[in-house]
């Protein structure tokens, strides 16, 4: 199914970067002329794995300032403590706004029949009455 290989990423973290290969000729660039490009991709699960940087991001994404206070100093009735929970509402907002929009396929796939109900239902993590709802108020 397609959804395994999203199942298998889960609490992974890759890095990727540019590499020299002289294709014709030879080169001397020192490093710093073209290894400029580097991405680090973290893919958190559903569960948090024991590792420090999901736990971290667990904090992050639970507004829980305590257990963030473990990695990082974030003095109490700080600026930046204020910031933090702008912040992390602000993220919550993203965060639902953005699931809501990312369900729609997931409707379209159920109404085309591609998907079973119960398979959706499941993949969402949401009630039956709760995605059904969702997919009502969506249009679909």
């Amino acid at each position: 199914m397609v959804f395994s290989y999203f199942f298998e990423v889960q609490n992974t973290v890759t890095r990727y970067s540019m590499a020299k290969e002289d294709l014709i000729g030879n080169t001397n660039e020192p490093n710093q002329e073209f290894d400029l490009i580097e991405v680090v991709i973290i893919r958190r699960g559903k569960e948090a794995s024991g590792d420090d940087i999901f736990q971290y991001l667990e904090s992050v994404f639970q507004s829980d300032i305590e257990r963030m206070r473990e990695y990082v100093d974030i003095p109490a009735g700080s600026e930046i403590e204020k910031e933090v929970v702008r912040m992390t509402g602000m993220g919550q907002t993203i965060y639902e706004k953005g699931r809501e929009e990312g369900l729609i396929p997931l409707f379209k796939l159920v109404k085309d029949g591609i998907i079973k109900f119960a398979d959706a239902v499941a993949y969402s993590s949401m009630s039956e009455e709760e995605f059904d709802q969702k997919m009502k108020k969506a249009g679909y």
